[in-house]
């Protein structure tokens, strides 16, 4: 069924780059609640936040070898990194090891930590013509291709895949 010119009025006022007839578009939605972001500078914000707002103390490239528990074994208080240092007293212990590094610290307190790696895909390149380049976050069908606009750059991302957690 073929779009009403209301609806492709519509579209292309939502989103501009739609106007161009090359794309052969056949039709549209609008998901008001879509968005995009970038999860590094996501990160990097956050952990400045952290540290300026609540002195939070940020530990990387510190591989963490085990966690401290109370005495009760029911809290974690503490890490001991791999060169031996002792960072403890810790009202709270985040660990971002990833898939692979927050097993095997997790299960030394006795948790079981639900994550999973997911292998994605995406190609992010220079925009040559800011003038066509989405403003919207797009979803191409049948082919499940999303592309967003990063400031000056887009990004095409297609689907993520589950992939076994592997050991060393």
């Amino acid at each position: 069924q073929k779009a009403s010119d209301d609806q492709v009025q519509l579209a292309e006022d939502k989103e501009p780059v739609l106007r161009d007839r090359q794309l052969h578009i056949r039709g549209a939605e609008w998901a008001s609640v879509d968005g995009h972001g970038d999860c590094r500078a996501f990160a990097t914000c956050l952990r400045a936040a952290l540290v300026d707002r609540y002195n939070v103390t940020t530990l990387t490239g510190s591989p963490v070898e085990r966690l401290l528990m109370d005495p009760e074994g029911k809290q974690v208080q503490g890490v001991v990194l791999e060169n031996g240092r002792i960072e403890s007293s810790a009202a709270a212990v985040v660990l971002c090891a990833g898939a692979h590094g927050v097993h095997p610290l997790a299960k030394s307190v006795g948790l079981y930590l639900p994550v999973q790696p997911l292998r994605g895909y995406s190609l992010t390149v220079p925009l040559k013509d800011a003038a066509r380049a989405p403003q919207q976050v797009l979803t191409v069908e049948p082919f499940h291709l999303y592309v967003a606009r990063l400031g000056s750059m887009v990004r095409f991302t297609g689907f993520g895949e589950m992939v076994p957690v592997q050991s060393d």
